[in-house]
């Protein structure tokens, strides 16, 4: 819905493709390699702090290195939403750029699910060193 409502009110329709001097590969593992590093970093963020500021922080950077890292190479869209709407809407204006769209979906989603995956893990780390680090200022103070 917001790519038709862009559309409509700039008249150009944007597209998510890859880029000349790409192939589809090394668009897929773009998308792939930066949704999982959004998503872990925004599940470990979420979990490990009580702050939406820096919840926010952490997501806005990963989503800003992406885009300045991969996004010459396959848009850097990151969302399979955004990545299937945006095409639809162009293909559906111009007729054309629908071809590599299974990028912006498959990618993003197994990003997605490793990211989850990843950050599990280093959640359970991180919290076992929080409690660690609890037990000896425990030990400490009750010595």
């Amino acid at each position: 819905m917001a790519a038709l409502l862009s559309w409509g009110i700039v008249r150009y329709a944007a597209f998510f493709d890859v880029a000349l001097g790409y192939n589809r590969g090394e668009a897929f593992l773009a998308e792939f390699l930066y949704t999982t590093l959004l998503c872990a970093n925004a599940i470990m963020a979420g979990v490990l702090t009580d702050s939406n500021l820096l919840v926010g922080a952490a997501v806005s950077m990963s989503v800003t290195a992406g885009d300045w890292s991969v996004g010459n190479i396959s848009g850097g869209c990151f969302n399979p939403a955004v990545g299937f709407g945006v095409n639809l809407i162009h293909l559906f204006k111009d007729g054309d750029h629908f071809g590599n769209t299974w990028i912006y979906i498959i990618a993003p989603l197994i990003g997605g699910i490793m990211g989850g995956l990843t950050s599990t893990i280093f959640i359970k780390e991180l919290q076992s060193q929080r409690s660690k680090v609890a037990e000896e200022d425990d030990h400490q103070h009750s010595t």
